[in-house]
């Protein structure tokens, strides 16, 4: 899908194809079926609106286990594969209730930038038009909303250009090459290394990365001050402090502290990204 298409399937022609479409999807195996009927049953749609609208009702159907109000999102394949969950998502949003604001960089559909803007403004930030305008409809769907910036994350000098030298940040660096996950961090885009001088230029500076699931923590870099390595997902949900390399379990009752301390906290993805 690209924009153009994805505008036209939110026109109300588009809203009436999705809903047949969500009559008719049930399994991913009678997609071309599907398809027939749903051209037969709107026969003035064209072929890449009517695919358009049956692939948002199959992903919307997969996406109920990730997200409560599905049923009004979008996604893409891709996009929907690597979306924070609820329940996560809401565990990274804790270290940023309260900030003035927070710069999601790299947002995607929007699926912490939703949590984030229900605790503070929210800059989302995505060099992807099409995932930028998903991202939108998206927090409207939970009733909140962002300030949308398309940007490339591995430009020089583009937390200067968006006004974000002291801006918190979450960042969700891309993790994917031709659907394949990047386990180390150096293949991020962009890479890990980059991302921590955005920490550097404001030491004080509050921010959070996520992380691939089976991350090798040997990769995080050594650091003076505190960074904070935070795993969760379905079957565990904790947290470790970090002061160089060495790592020590963290006591949940010392979470509200944490949450105080500015410092670069590592998300870890849940493993079923």
């Amino acid at each position: 899908m690209n924009p153009a298409l994805f505008h036209e399937l939110l026109t109300p022609g588009g809203q009436e194809l999705l809903r047949a479409a969500e009559g008719l999807a049930s399994r991913e195996e009678a997609y071309l079926s599907a398809l027939s009927a749903l051209r037969r049953a709107r026969p003035g749609a064209s072929r890449a609106l009517a695919g358009a609208a049956l692939d948002t009702a199959l992903l919307r159907s997969r996406a109920r286990r990730k997200f409560s109000r599905a049923s009004a999102m979008y996604f893409t394949r891709e996009a929907l594969e690597q979306a924070t969950t609820e329940a996560v998502g809401l565990y990274h949003t804790r270290p940023f209730a309260g900030m003035p604001c927070v710069a999601d960089l790299g947002c995607g559909i929007g699926g912490d930038a939703l949590h984030l803007a229900a605790v503070s403004e929210v800059m989302a930030v995505d060099r992807d038009e099409l995932r930028l305008v998903m991202a939108r409809e998206n927090l409207a769907a939970y009733g909140v909303h962002a300030r949308r910036v398309q940007a490339d994350l591995g430009s020089h000098g583009f937390l200067r250009t968006l006004g974000l030298e002291r801006t918190a940040i979450f960042c969700d660096p891309s993790r994917r090459e031709a659907g394949r996950r990047r386990f180390s961090t150096l293949a991020y885009s962009p890479p890990l290394p980059a991302v921590l001088e955005w920490h550097r230029t404001w030491p004080e500076r509050p921010m959070g990365v996520k992380l691939s699931p089976g991350v090798d923590l040997r990769e995080l870099p050594q650091t003076e001050g505190e960074v904070r390595v935070r795993f969760a997902g379905r079957r565990t949900e904790g947290s470790h402090a970090m002061a160089g390399r060495a790592v020590q379990r963290a006591a949940p009752r010392d979470a509200a502290a944490a949450r105080r301390k500015p410092g670069c906290h590592f998300a870890g993805s849940s493993a079923d990204e």
